[in-house]
């Protein structure tokens, strides 16, 4: 039988470390209310820059000294007019003041202004009130004005506490040559600031466009804005407004990539219409906060810096659960939340139940393969599956178990199973009691869910009962192979016409996660895999995944150095190849597919073979032809 293929190449299973000597107590955030000028003569040594700000002294209990944790300050404009970057201030020339030294604060002194043109910095925190002070200029200070201003942000940091202050329009002055100004109320969330920095700021909520003339049938006004977006469908988009979790499908962020990123295959006119694009840091900025689920309130990490602005420290973010299918479309499988602590990763392992025998309809059903227990057992089809999974994850591997160990055989050690999540979080419950109450059932209630024992564990080696076996491909081992896996909040498969895969009508389902957390609060990982049945006419060639991981830890790249690595993968003759995946951890920038037609195999950065070339157009290959190689680089 001819089979199709789906690869993931690369789904890596390394772990995720945190910066040393993080703390895992509490970033101390700080809105501190102050006042800019900057002056620029025309001339790089006549810059001139003074920053003063206040605070409550009930908002930090303490200031770290910065001769010990380190200290840094950035200024950043709102429309990507201009950053400072972070500029380091030097141990060295911190001291402390008062008695003992550091009781009443402490002063930076630089006459050289090497650091970013930064002359003297004061941090104190009196009984009542903190004050700041930074004066600097000249040549080496990296900001220069080149026209009028639409706002600045400003922070301050030492060790795990941070100073911010926005200064947003209506600024006090703007000229080409002075600024004056300010600071405004912070932003409590990260769509309230994307709200006034991509939205307000770029003329998007103004009367003619998406402000009470609602263009397009979209009012971006502040009070219905978030309403407005998030899951409402675009009839010229053919797709969400905003999908939570997945930008590519959120027509907003491809309107303004349209502008943007020159972003091709958008309909109608780019956003904003007649205007300058945003810039790519917003656009990341939303990039970041759609695939962190969309939410209405609380900080998503990371967006603070790309939308220049004062946040609080991020929150731990969940996406909305995916409605299941409805019964004669498909099933869920859901994998309940396990929790995280603060400033912690984990990779885990346990098991959940199904059975869909009185749900799946009959003409959706067949007698199992061998693979599968044999035509005494029944296997369902499907040709679509769709993983959501909360935003802190940094991979899901989906496996069933078929061994021979009953889910609750203690020998199995897939238990104790308790109710994860919700009111019934703790309480035991039997996972064969499908539709029945806990304890002595399965249903454990609203946000919760039946499940096994969570174990800490690296790609499930080791857990669970005797026969689970040992996974050497990346497709699971023998008795718990692989169904599915992602490392995106949101993911897609859709197989091609007559393309079809099946599973039994009830099993064990051993989901493999890792996920880690970045706030300071703890927080729980959970998703949801939707099933769509197959229709008669799709089941004539089944799917087959192709997992890839050999080449997992060859990127090595030498400090302060960029490096593209590449190889072929050949597959095998009468091969369909219709999907490809892959992902990079953070400091990758690029991965690339060439082919088919590649001439020979390569596995070399440095083997001519493997220079890139242009991209082949898709195409089927008959049976018979030769085997299909592709060019894959990384960098």
């Amino acid at each position: 039988m001819q089979l199709v293929l789906r690869s993931l190449f690369a789904l890596l299973l390394t772990g995720f470390a945190l910066p040393a000597g993080a703390q895992t107590g509490g970033e101390a955030y700080v809105h501190a209310s102050g006042e800019l000028s900057m002056v620029d003569g025309g001339r790089p040594e006549r810059r001139r820059v003074v920053f003063r700000a206040g605070w409550p002294a009930s908002a930090t209990a303490a200031m770290e000294d910065p001769r010990v944790a380190g200290a840094s300050l950035r200024l950043a404009a709102a429309s990507g007019e201009g950053d400072t970057g972070a500029i380091v201030l030097p141990f060295v020339r911190w001291r402390g003041l008062g008695h003992p030294a550091g009781k009443g604060g402490y002063r930076y002194d630089d006459p050289s202004r090497s650091e970013g043109g930064i002359r003297s910095v004061v941090a104190r925190l009196g009984r009542h009130r903190g004050i700041l002070k930074v004066i600097g200029g000249g040549a080496s200070w990296p900001y220069s004005i080149t026209g009028l201003q639409s706002g600045f942000t400003v922070t301050f940091a030492i060790g795990e506490t941070r100073w911010c202050s926005d200064f947003r329009t209506p600024l006090a002055k703007s000229t080409s040559r002075r600024v004056l100004a300010k600071s405004a109320a912070g932003f409590a969330s990260t769509f309230a600031a994307i709200q006034d920095v991509v939205f307000t700021q770029h003329r998007c909520t103004e009367t003619a466009c998406h402000g009470s003339a609602a263009q397009g049938g979209l009012d971006l006004l502040p009070d219905v804005a978030y309403q407005n977006l998030v899951d409402v469908f675009s009839p010229a988009g053919q797709m969400n407004r905003v999908t939570p979790g997945d930008e590519k499908q959120s027509f907003l962020w491809r309107k303004l990539a349209k502008a943007t990123l020159a972003l091709a295959d958008v309909p109608g006119a780019a956003m904003p219409n007649g205007l300058a694009p945003i810039p790519e840091a917003q656009l990341e900025a939303l990039k970041i906060w759609i695939r962190a689920g969309a939410p209405a309130t609380g900080v998503v990490g990371g967006t603070e810096s790309l939308l220049s602005s004062c946040l609080p420290a991020a929150d731990p973010v969940h996406i909305r659960a995916p409605a299941p299918p409805a019964p004669q479309d498909g099933v869920q499988l859901h994998a309940p939340a396990w929790p995280l602590a603060a400033r912690d990763e984990d990779e885990v392992c346990f098991a959940t139940y199904y059975d869909f025998s009185a749900q799946i309809p009959l003409e959706a059903q067949t007698p199992c393969p061998d693979f599968w227990g044999g035509p005494t057992k029944s296997c369902f089809y499907y040709d679509r599956s769709e993983l959501t999974q909360d935003p802190n994850s940094h991979h899901s591997l989906i496996h069933i178990y078929k061994g021979a160990y009953d889910v609750t055989d203690p020998a199995a050690n897939f238990g104790p199973f308790t109710c994860h999540g919700g009111a019934s979080d703790g309480q035991p419950c039997n996972p064969i009691g499908i539709g029945q109450p806990a304890p002595g059932g399965a249903n454990c209630g609203v946000d919760s869910g039946c499940a096994g024992k969570v174990v800490s564990s690296v790609a499930c080696i080791g857990y669970g009962p005797p026969d689970y076996g040992f996974d050497l491909n990346g497709l699971g081992s023998d008795n718990a192979p692989l169904i599915g896996g992602s490392q995106a909040p949101v993911s897609s498969n859709v197989y091609p016409p007559e393309v079809f895969s099946l599973i039994p009508v009830k099993s064990v389902v051993v989901w493999n996660s890792h996920a880690f957390n970045l706030t300071f609060q703890p927080t729980t990982n959970q998703q949801w895999l939707n099933l769509y049945f197959a229709g008669p006419t799709d089941r004539t060639y089944p799917v087959q995944g192709i997992f890839d991981a050999r080449d997992i830890f060859v990127q090595n790249v030498p400090p302060f150095e960029t490096r593209e690595y590449c190889r072929t993968d050949t597959l095998p003759q009468g091969a369909r190849l219709f999907q490809l995946s892959s992902h990079t951890h953070k400091r990758g920038k690029l991965f690339r597919i060439w082919g088919p037609g590649i001439a020979q195999a390569c596995s070399s950065s440095n083997d001519p073979t493997c220079t890139p070339r242009p991209a082949g157009g898709a195409r089927r290959r008959r049976r018979g032809e030769p085997a299909l190689q592709v060019l894959l680089a990384l960098r």
